[in-house]
């Protein structure tokens, strides 16, 4: 992947963006095969938009919705899904995800 590839800062083309990061992040899966089938044993609270293209690859809503994700983040508190809201969930809805931030860390 070149740098020209991804360099186009057009607002407008998030998914593209997102794309070459996604890909980046595939290339470099080998780095994170030592965490596989690793549990996050910490208190979760998980947020997501509704429109993000990772909320939307088949699967992914059942594994989050249906006990995957709680088999693997065995302490998850909740799931928020955020409507109308894509990858880019603090920039999109910075109060929202602030106040959602904030109640969750006040537990502590």
């Amino acid at each position: 992947m070149t740098g020209s590839i991804c360099a186009n800062t057009d607002s407008k083309n998030q998914e593209f963006k997102f794309r070459c990061i996604l890909k980046a992040d595939l290339l470099s899966w080998e780095l994170t095969a030592p965490w596989t089938g690793v549990q996050v044993k910490v208190p979760v609270k998980f947020i997501v938009g509704d429109l993000d293209l990772v909320y939307s690859i088949p699967g992914i809503k059942e594994y989050i919705h249906n006990g995957g994700f709680q088999r693997d983040v065995p302490l998850l508190e909740e799931v928020v899904v955020m409507e109308g809201v894509t990858h880019f969930i603090n920039l999109e809805k910075p109060e929202e995800i602030s106040k959602h931030i904030h109640e969750f860390i006040k537990k502590f």
